[in-house]
């Protein structure tokens, strides 16, 4: 008589099971360049960098809130219509240009904070910056 050997059934996956790809990319974390950004009264913009780590697979969008501490919206600065910075799929790098008040009065050393707000924030990067607007530089 013939012995079979017995068979050793494997496991199926249900259909909506994912495939095993690896582990998984770090999601993207958005912090600022720099602490602290001097610029010129006489400057027409101040530019604040912007800088994304981690995944850069898809699309990411970070907002903002400014505080004008000394510096005073509409006399000093211009704020921002969008409190968004939108990162491009494979983009790592952005920045924020707050418009300068052209002024021809003296006034001394002012400055605003800038400050990154929701759930992608690199909780090891810069969060805040002051943007310090100078009168003798």
């Amino acid at each position: 008589a013939d012995a079979t050997e017995p068979s050793i059934a494997q496991p199926t996956p249900p259909a909506s099971a994912a495939p095993v790809t690896g582990i998984p990319a770090r999601a993207p974390r958005v912090s600022f360049t720099q602490s602290r950004i001097q610029v010129p009264w006489n400057a027409p913009a101040a530019l604040v960098g912007l800088r994304r780590t981690g995944s850069l697979a898809a699309a990411a969008t970070v907002r903002f809130e400014i505080e004008p501490g000394l510096a005073e919206p509409d006399e000093d600065f211009i704020a921002p219509a969008d409190n968004r910075v939108r990162f491009s799929e494979g983009e790592d790098a952005a920045l924020i240009v707050i418009p300068l008040v052209q002024r021809t009065d003296t006034r001394g050393t002012r400055s605003l904070w800038l400050t990154l707000i929701g759930d992608n924030i690199d909780p090891d990067g810069i969060r805040e910056v002051q943007v310090v607007l100078m009168n003798d530089v």
